[in-house]
């Protein structure tokens, strides 16, 4: 299950809840490039058996407190370190179908220990060099919270997000959204929404207040009380 970088807002916090009641568990959670409250809530759930992120928070809320627990706990999760450039590309791999990805971006540091999906090869096109050689990120299914969607499926989400490129390299995309409106929706300018066309998503759900706790773009602020209740 994949999601893009939400810290607080714009997650897909009321799917996330339902996934929880169904009891479901060992499931693989994906952070595009960074991760936040949506992650921290299905880590304390016990839902989580692997988590691929780069980073995760509750921004000006502190540290992510489950995710804290468990680290320092029992460790229970498998965590697979990452570095947003490289794992830019993993997806960028998948968006494309190739298999896997050339990088530069981990030269000197550990996260080879944990990892598979990274190796070091000979550069085929440069005589003494190695290259690192990363497998593709292809999610079985990724989740987005919404502004709005037609019923075409075309969705608009919050701006200067990673939503289609994760949704392009995605087998599955389901999207949660404020409001379905009748009118065919069409790409807005870049600063104003992240335009997913309805050829990529699957389904669309619509929830009102599906990012609660957190915020959602040009509809709600997250609500403060409620967070630090949680935290």
């Amino acid at each position: 299950i994949a999601m893009t970088t939400s810290i607080i807002d714009d997650a897909p916090m009321a799917f996330l809840r339902n996934l929880i009641k169904r009891g479901q568990k060992h499931l693989r959670f994906i952070g595009v490039t960074g991760s936040g409250l949506n992650i921290d809530m299905v880590i304390g759930a016990g839902i989580v058996s692997e988590l691929d992120t780069c980073s995760i928070s509750l921004g000006d809320f502190g540290p992510a407190p489950n995710f804290q627990r468990n680290i320092k706990k029992d460790n229970q999760i498998n965590l697979k370190d990452n570095t947003c450039g490289v794992m830019y590309s993993m997806v960028q791999a998948g968006v494309m179908g190739v298999p896997f990805v050339p990088v530069r971006g981990l030269w000197g540091t550990d996260i080879f220990k944990n990892r598979r999906d990274l190796k070091i090869r000979k550069n085929p096109f440069q005589k003494g060099e190695d290259i690192i050689i990363a497998s593709a990120i292809k999610p079985d299914v990724a989740i987005f919270h919404g502004i709005k969607a037609d019923k075409f499926g075309n969705t608009i989400t919050a701006p200067q997000r990673d939503d289609l490129m994760l949704a392009q390299a995605s087998s599955n995309v389901v999207v949660t959204v404020e409001e379905i409106v009748q009118s065919k929706l069409r790409a807005p300018e870049p600063s104003k929404g992240t335009f997913i066309p309805g050829i990529y998503v699957d389904a669309v759900v619509e929830l009102p207040g599906g990012a609660h706790p957190g915020g959602c773009y040009q509809s709600y602020t997250a609500d403060v009380e409620h967070i630090n209740e949680y935290i």
